[in-house]
């Protein structure tokens, strides 16, 4: 077998500039966490922590499972609307996921480095579905009352999202990817079910979960 090479001089370094793939990834098995931020909530932060597992099953599909958890806090505003003016906002936030999706990586290529090295990448697509559990509040009317109810809702979901890996060698890449968990929510019962509303379009909606996630991963 004969590859044709390409090489670009300068006067203190060599570079191919055609090369054969780097990094190979079909038949292998991708294992990844990743930490999230929620991006599209207004008075909670969410942080969400993942662990992935992904089958390449050629250089171009993978089938990947992951779990998601989350913990949440209340940001300054709600705590000062609630204090101060006796507004008790109600949020929801999601707790956890499980995921199954198929991913998509139609772009490979390379960013040289000005010192002369090749860092070599994947842009990748998913899209899946699972299971999701959210939080709802329901804010007391007392703004004494710290207690507040919260709702916890099973919702099957729906996900998407695009995302990169960088490999730093054969068998590590960083990654990092933008994903929207949606589920749909019936407002007047707080309950997931599907399907249009019976009475009004107003009280089931579809809740968004975007997140910006980020972590590493290690190819076996």
């Amino acid at each position: 077998m004969f590859s044709l090479t390409l090489f670009a001089e300068t006067m203190d370094y060599k570079i191919n500039v055609i090369r054969p793939r780097y990094f190979v990834k079909k038949n292998r098995l991708e294992l990844a966490s990743e930490a999230h931020m929620v991006m599209n909530e207004t008075f909670t932060y969410t942080l969400m922590f993942s662990a992935m597992t992904a089958y390449h099953l050629t250089e171009y599909l993978a089938f990947g499972l992951d779990a998601v958890l989350g913990v949440n806090f209340n940001k300054a505003d709600n705590k000062t609307l609630r204090k101060d003016y006796g507004i008790n906002i109600g949020t929801s936030h999601t707790r956890y996921n499980l995921n199954a999706s198929i991913m998509w990586s139609p772009v490979y290529g390379k960013y040289q480095l000005s010192s002369g090295r090749l860092i070599y990448f994947d842009t990748f697509f998913s899209a899946g579905g699972g299971y999701s559990n959210i939080s709802i509040k329901e804010p007391s009317e007392d703004k004494n009352n710290n207690k507040d109810t919260f709702i916890h809702l099973d919702c099957v979901a729906a996900s998407m999202g695009a995302g990169q890996r960088f490999y730093l060698n054969k068998h590590v890449s960083l990654r990092w990817q933008i994903r929207n968990i949606i589920v749909h929510i019936d407002q007047a019962d707080k309950t997931c079910t599907p399907g249009p509303a019976e009475n009004s379009t107003m009280e089931r909606y579809l809740y968004h979960t975007i997140m910006f996630q980020a972590g590493a991963s290690y190819f076996i």
